[in-house]
């Protein structure tokens, strides 16, 4: 599936043979179909022009972008690792049961990330497991840092959950929305827990974890509005 647009709004054709659209649309990039329709919920009034070479953004336009840390641009420090195991044809961070298995990571937001619009971070966790429908209990550790922040510091803990699929290693994205980020921040810093002896973690097997995802809100200007 390719890039694509939803709209809640007019449209109509200019002398030129371009559609016009107005009100809120929500430019959705391929793949991206499922995640991003929450993290959109401001509505705007712009203009927007679909010719024979595509959609021409124009004025504030807003859009989603993503930025994927895949497994090998994850680490582990000495504090109860996760294990790197082959995994079909590539690699994944190996979560065991009962324990506190993490990883940690650093992703930059887009230079042109909209601050304004929600203030917020969509965080996507990629994952599977043998076992099939059970619940996996994660847990966000976070910072987000402008320049000359204290990078140690750390905005919140935060725990969220999801299902595995119903088929044996099957993929699923499981999101937490991050709010409170400041308007010069300019990349996160975390920790990736599974707490899976919590006992709402019914698991009962590893997790593999792929890659993460950030979601962010962009604007065609740049920077907030």
């Amino acid at each position: 599936m390719g890039d694509h647009y939803s709209r809640d709004g007019g449209e109509n054709y200019n002398s030129y043979g371009n559609r016009n659209i107005s009100g809120a649309l929500r430019w959705i990039r391929s793949g991206e179909d499922l995640l991003n329709q929450e993290l959109v919920t401001d509505t705007w009034t712009t203009r927007y022009s679909l010719g024979s070479l595509g959609l021409s953004f124009t004025g504030d336009t807003r859009y989603i972008e993503q930025s994927w840390v895949p497994s090998n641009g994850l680490r582990v420090t000495a504090t109860n690792p996760a294990t790197y195991v082959s995994h079909g044809a590539s690699a994944a961070w190996e979560f065991t049961d009962n324990t506190t298995d993490q990883i940690v990571g650093n992703a930059a937001f887009p230079g042109d990330w909209d601050t304004s619009t929600t203030g917020s971070v969509m965080f996507c966790a990629g994952w599977s497991s043998p076992t099939t429908s059970q619940t996996c209990v994660w847990r966000l550790i976070w910072g987000s840092t402008a320049i000359g922040d204290d990078t140690t510091a750390s905005v919140g803990s935060v725990s969220f959950e999801g299902t595995s699929s119903a088929n044996a290693n099957g993929l699923v994205v499981t999101s937490i929305t991050l709010t409170g980020l400041g308007a010069t921040d300019v990349c996160i810093h975390f920790t990736l827990q599974r707490t899976g002896g919590v006992g709402s973690d019914t698991l009962g097997a590893v997790a593999h974890l792929h890659g993460i995802t950030l979601l962010t809100i962009s604007d065609k200007l740049g920077g907030a509005l």
